[in-house]
């Protein structure tokens, strides 16, 4: 029988994930297992965060052929994901202070 203790957080974080617009990140997040050690040659998230050129040049090759997506297509997915919601929410709360109803 199915555990569907762990299935309920599962789809609560892909409920959010999809209303946030946050969609490749948790897509692959789910899907792929996380190695035993971490390949050196793999550009991380945080790399994918500060070098934005080549982010976008990986996610270009990564999105041409979907099909063979591995981890660089993913950190560079979810880098791209999360400088995005950062930028929502460095919105959000720019207009919420300037409305006075959060202070800085």
């Amino acid at each position: 029988m199915m555990n569907l203790k762990g299935f309920a957080g599962i789809a609560a974080a892909v409920a959010f994930a999809g209303a946030a617009g946050v969609t490749g990140a948790v897509h692959w997040g789910l899907l792929q297992m996380p190695s035993q050690t971490a390949d050196p040659n793999i550009n991380t998230v945080t790399w994918f965060k500060q070098h934005q050129p080549e982010m976008t040049a990986t996610l270009s090759v990564c999105n041409d052929n979907p099909g063979t997506a591995g981890p660089a297509c993913v950190n560079a997915q979810t880098a791209r994901d999360q400088l995005s919601m950062d930028r929502v929410m460095d919105g959000l709360t720019q207009q919420l202070t300037e409305a006075g109803i959060i202070k800085k």
